[in-house]
This record gives C-alpha cells, sequence and structure tokens, in this order.
C-alpha cells in the first residue's frame, strides 16, 4: 500500500513540476514566436548555446524579425554554430541592414563561419559608417586569411584612427604573408614620426608596440636591422617591445634591455622581459625570474613561471644516458 501510495505522489509530482523535466531545445524554439522580443532574443542565445544544429531553420527565421536585437541574437546563434548555409544571407545583412549592431554581429559571425564567398561582403564592411562593424570586419578578415584581403587591410595601416591600425596590423600578421612586412615598416615609421599626414599627426606609442609585435610574429629576419634602432626609442614601452620582437625573430640584442625591465613598474614590460629572458637568458637571470614568478599580475607571472622553467632546463646539465649493450 506505502508503495502505491509513492508512485502516485511521484506521478503527481511530475506532472506538476512537467517544466523541470521540459526538453531545453523544444523550451527555446517554443519562445522564438513570442510578442515579447526580449523573450525571442533570449530564445535565440540559448539556442546558440546549446549548439543543436536543428535549431537552423528556426534561428533563420529570426534572420528577418522586426526587433534588431532579435536579428544580431540569431546571427551570433548562427554563427558560433558555424552554420555555413546561413553564411550568404548574414553577409547581405552586413552589407544593408539599416542596424549597427546587425552588421557588427554579422561581421562578427562571418570569422566563424568561414565561408569564402562572404570574404567580399566583409570587404565592403571595412567602409562602414559604423566603428564596431568595420573593427569586426578587419578581425574577421584576420581569421579568414584570404589573400585578397591583404591590400584592403594595409591601407587600413594609413587610417587616421590609431585603433585601426593596431587592429589592422593584428590581422595582417595572422594572415602570416611576408608580402605585409614593408607596408607594416612604414606604419611602424611613422608611428614614430612628428611629420604630419592631411594635417594630422600619426605619432603613437601603441601603434609601434602593435606593429612591432606583428613584424616578430611574421618571422621575417630581414627586419632585425630595421628594428633594433627602436630600442633607443624614447617611450619605454617601445624599447621593450622592440626587444621582444628580435626575440620571437630568434635575435639576443634585446637580452641586456629585459635585465633592465624585469623590474619595470609596468606589467606588460615586466612580462616581455620575462619572456626574452626564458629563452635566451644566462644563469645569472634565474634569481630575478624567480623574483617575478611571485608577481602580483597574472600575466607577468605565468611569463615568469615559464621562463624559469625554460631556463632552468637549458641550464641543467645534461643526464648520462645508459650506454646501449651490443
Amino acid at each position: 500500500m506505502k508503495c502505491r501510495h509513492f508512485w502516485a505522489a511521484f506521478a503527481a509530482f511530475f506532472l506538476l513540476s512537467g517544466a523541470a523535466w521540459a526538453d531545453p531545445y523544444q523550451d527555446a524554439v517554443s519562445k522564438l514566436s513570442d510578442k515579447n522580443p526580449a523573450v525571442r532574443k533570449q530564445a535565440a542565445e540559448a539556442l546558440g548555446g546549446l549548439r543543436n544544429n536543428a535549431a537552423e531553420g528556426p534561428l533563420k527565421k529570426l534572420l528577418t524579425d522586426t526587433s534588431p536585437q532579435v536579428r544580431a541574437s540569431a546571427v551570433e546563434a548562427l554563427g558560433v554554430m558555424r552554420i555555413q548555409s546561413a553564411g550568404p544571407q548574414i553577409a547581405k545583412m552586413l552589407e544593408t541592414d539599416p542596424d549597427p549592431i546587425v552588421r557588427q554581429a554579422s561581421a562578427i559571425s562571418l570569422g566563424y563561419i568561414a565561408l569564402p564567398q562572404t570574404i567580399p561582403s566583409l570587404i565592403k564592411g571595412l567602409k562602414d559608417a559604423h566603428d564596431g562593424t568595420r573593427f569586426a570586419c578587419v578581425n574577421s578578415l584576420g581569421i579568414l586569411r584570404d589573400p585578397s584581403a591583404m591590400e584592403p587591410l594595409k591601407e587600413l595601416l594609413k587610417s587616421p584612427d590609431p585603433r585601426m591600425r593596431k587592429s589592422a596590423s593584428y590581422s595582417l600578421a595572422k594572415m602570416n604573408d611576408k608580402a605585409t612586412v614593408p607596408a607594416l615598416l612604414e606604419s611602424l615609421k611613422m608611428s614614430r614620426s612628428t611629420e604630419t599626414v592631411n594635417g594630422k599627426v600619426f605619432a603613437d606609442a601603441t601603434v609601434a608596440i602593435s606593429v612591432l609585435r606583428s613584424l616578430g610574429e611574421l618571422g621575417d629576419k630581414s627586419v632585425i636591422p630595421k628594428i633594433a634602432p627602436y630600442m633607443n626609442d624614447a617611450d619605454a614601452k617601445v624599447k621593450i617591445s622592440a626587444a621582444h620582437s628580435l626575440y620571437l625573430l630568434g635575435n639576443n640584442s634585446g637580452v641586456p634591455l629585459a635585465r633592465k625591465y624585469v623590474k619595470d613598474r609596468d606589467a606588460g614590460s615586466r612580462k616581455a622581459a620575462a619572456d626574452i629572458l626564458g629563452g635566451m637568458g644566462a644563469a645569472e637571470d634565474l634569481p630575478a625570474l624567480k623574483v617575478l614568478a611571485t608577481d602580483p599580475d597574472p600575466q607577468a607571472l605565468e611569463s615568469a613561471k615559464s621562463a624559469v622553467q625554460k631556463l632552468s632546463a637549458k641550464l641543467s646539465p645534461p643526464k648520462n644516458l645508459p650506454k646501449k649493450k651490443i
């Protein structure tokens, strides 16, 4: 009798609390037609999080929703799900949607979807009136690494906006093509010049730091003589960035500078110094690196720990391997 009452109670509980066992996918799909755009937006976000490809059709219907927030959420969901069949429609939205947030979401989404035929839309987006959309297009083009984007990105190294010049240099570095080196070197030169272009001063230390990093990552050793002089720059962060770029290129001429910066006030400079000394330092650098391995900055801390491990391993005498018996 007690057993029968238990199962009756359990059945009643199940019926009363059926929502707790509801299928999250079906629950989200059912809310896509809700009158409240906030509910539709949340449902689209939920479907993106579930990564269920069955949501492709329902999400595509939202691309023409009257609410820009809903359209943007649907675009983002289709992007993170890498639904390539949605690429052409999202590319068209990047070009024509009246809402800048939707265009920005479209540019980001196309970077995930990675469909070559959408590259022209991303290149057109580099001239969008909305800052966020332009920056998103730059980033996605860097991710996709299509050669047709190289020249438009190189042109952005001449932008009067230093943020855009930095973004363009990052994306060009991702493309990993040494043909971008001359344009990057020219941008580096302009970033430390007092000359004006169309009445605007292009000098900007943050741009120089970004370009130096890009040049180091590209791995073209022919630029070493052109980067080395920047270790004498008036800006302290540019100096250590030049040393770090040389380190990435396999050149150790920045080691003395790194020893000076390992205790610098700037966490980014300490991190760069740790990277250099970990890869190219000597036994005398271990004590300072061990101190830095307790740094309050998490990135400097991780670089210092890694540097201590690498340098210690390099300095350790090789273990005598047992001779093979003949």
